[in-house]
């Protein structure tokens, strides 16, 4: 069961280190960022558990959280957490 939901872990941080870099891409070349709802989703629940208090190296290298209000869109909500400005 532990290597299940380390696969799980694993896979959620990938998720969430393309969605951080797909939209970093995007922001620097002014180019549209989407993605499915069930992938922010995914993501959402991902940094929103994970990123409030990472070990300090794994915070040190995603910035400290950029506020967004909680009735922003997801991927902003998102974004913010990673510790961009949405």
């Amino acid at each position: 069961m532990a290597a299940c939901q380390r696969m799980t872990d694993v896979l959620a941080d990938i998720t969430d280190d393309q969605q951080a870099g797909g939209w970093d891409l995007a922001t620097a070349t002014d180019q549209p960022f989407d993605l499915p709802e069930p992938t922010l989703r995914a993501c959402w629940e991902y940094v929103s558990e994970f990123l409030p208090n990472p070990p300090a190296a794994v915070r040190a290298s995603w910035g400290p959280a950029v506020p967004a209000p909680p009735d922003a869109p997801l991927l902003d909500r998102i974004v913010g957490m990673s510790g961009r400005k949405p």
